[in-house]
């Protein structure tokens, strides 16, 4: 590709829509992270069973990675995002119902899976659309993009624990966050769409 290809790229257009939605998503993810063992061990699991109820948000992505690939490329980056924020605004309903560890680390495992949906989608994105010329700098930003969410989510769980006084309630920031996603991704163009016509009209 050439550097009047890349120069035509319509950053502009797609900058929010690539990584505003990836923002909202880490960060709550971010925030049930810390809180996930709390509230497993006031579910009546011991120091190992919360830990293993840690561990199912990576099992999920685990697992969620081996079927993401082709799900991403038969339904479209924007549908699989959407569909991800849908399965982890279940798996956060049924960890704030969850009446036992056992029940919480399912509804973590659902998070888990939409986590690798997600994260996957994004990065199909980056890496068929965005010239070569600037596809190692917008990869790490977007790796920026989820670690700055990781960082700002444990803050706002901080808030909403200490103005409730109860962890479970951290679950609704990611519940809010994930509602947040589709309402972006819905109202905003699929940068896809945009860099096709962009393409279409040279």
């Amino acid at each position: 590709m050439t550097d009047a290809t890349a120069a035509r790229f319509p950053w502009r257009q797609v900058v929010a829509s690539a990584f505003l939605p990836t923002i909202l998503f880490s960060i709550g993810e971010g925030a049930i992270i810390p809180i996930i063992p709390i509230v497993a061990s006031r579910l009546g699991a011991d120091i190992a069973g919360a830990a293993l109820v840690a561990a199912m948000i990576v099992v999920g992505q685990l697992l969620g990675d081996l079927p993401a690939g082709t799900l991403v490329a038969r339904i479209g980056e924007r549908v699989a995002m959407i569909g991800a924020s849908v399965l982890s605004i279940a798996g956060v309903g049924i960890s704030i119902l969850a009446p036992n560890a056992w029940v919480l680390g399912l509804g973590i495992l659902l998070i888990g899976v939409a986590t690798a949906v997600f994260a996957l989608a994004r990065h199909a994105f980056m890496t068929t659309y965005v010239p070569p010329a600037y596809r190692a700098r917008a990869l790490s930003t977007l790796g920026g993009t989820f670690r700055l969410g990781f960082l700002l989510g444990p803050f706002v769980t901080a808030g909403v624990i200490q103005a409730t006084g109860a962890a479970v309630n951290a679950f609704w920031i990611h519940l809010v966050a994930c509602l947040a996603v589709i309402i972006v991704l819905v109202v905003l163009r699929d940068p896809a769409d945009a860099v096709q016509s962009r393409a279409a009209l040279r």
